[in-house]
């Protein structure tokens, strides 16, 4: 398999049949074989059987844990049976368009980078969100470039990929199963010295199918905190990797960015 798309899901029975169709259909543009996974996490509403059900989503594997663990426990079980050579996930609910995906793997392909991540802060992003999701965004990487000296820009948006290497030696050491799981991901791959991350445009319409609540917030935080003690002091050690840029990118990846941007 050339790549593997993890969708984790939870109380999304209004639109996943749609999102799960659009995601097919996009992923089919794209050249190699593809496999889409999904983790409902949870499955109160019927995600689950809503999938299973559509004919056009036959090829969708699913996987239904009987109750909610958090977002980052159903990454964690969907990436771990991908097959894949390059391994990533994205949200549910279409605030993320999935044309980024293409820039993405290019990028990956051209590149040979470790990790493309999508990012609210690259230049060529076009982002709209409430006011108080910008606060909290600014304040939380803020806060993570001062705990982990991370060079990255966002590590939060729900749209990454992987060399496959990369996940099979950082996901054994993944314990954060909730919101700070992006975050982890990226510490944990630093510190066994996977530090070609490459930034990447997204364009985000927010569609208030998904909250970020105060308790969210705090929870965050906290498992933040538990990952700052955790890590050992070789880790925090580290210093930042250069150049986690688009001037990492040759010309050719670099205009097909600007493309994205204007589409």
């Amino acid at each position: 398999m050339d790549l593997s798309i993890v969708v984790p899901a939870f109380k999304q029975a209004k639109t996943i049949r749609s999102d799960l169709r659009a995601l097919t259909k996009f992923l089919q543009t794209l050249h190699g074989t593809k496999e889409i996974i999904v983790v409902v996490d949870g499955n109160s509403d019927g995600t689950a059987e809503l999938i299973a059900q559509d004919e056009q989503l036959s090829h969708v594997r699913i996987t239904s844990l009987e109750k909610n663990h958090g977002k980052g426990y159903a990454l964690k079980t969907g990436l771990a049976q991908a097959t894949g050579n390059i391994i990533g996930f994205i949200d549910a609910g279409g605030d993320i368009e999935y044309s980024c995906l293409s820039l993405m793997v290019n990028i990956m392909q051209f590149s040979g980078a470790d990790i493309v991540i999508g990012s609210k802060r690259h230049p060529l992003s076009q982002v709209r969100y409430p006011l108080i999701r910008h606060i909290y965004s600014f304040s939380y990487q803020l806060l993570n470039r001062i705990l982990f000296r991370l060079n990255v820009r966002d590590t939060q948006v729900g749209v990454k990929l992987f060399r496959r290497e990369v996940l099979e030696t950082i996901l054994p050491h993944i314990k954060i199963n909730r919101f700070a799981f992006d975050l982890e991901l990226l510490v944990q791959a630093r510190a066994f010295g996977y530090t070609h991350i490459i930034e990447s445009p997204v364009r985000i319409t927010h569609r208030f199918n998904s909250t970020i609540s105060f308790s969210v917030v705090l929870e965050t935080l906290k498992d933040t905190i538990v990952l700052f003690r955790r890590i050992d002091q070789k880790t925090r050690n580290i210093q930042p990797s250069p150049g986690i840029s688009m001037t990492l990118l040759a010309t050719k990846t670099t205009q097909q960015a600007k493309e994205y941007s204007r589409q």
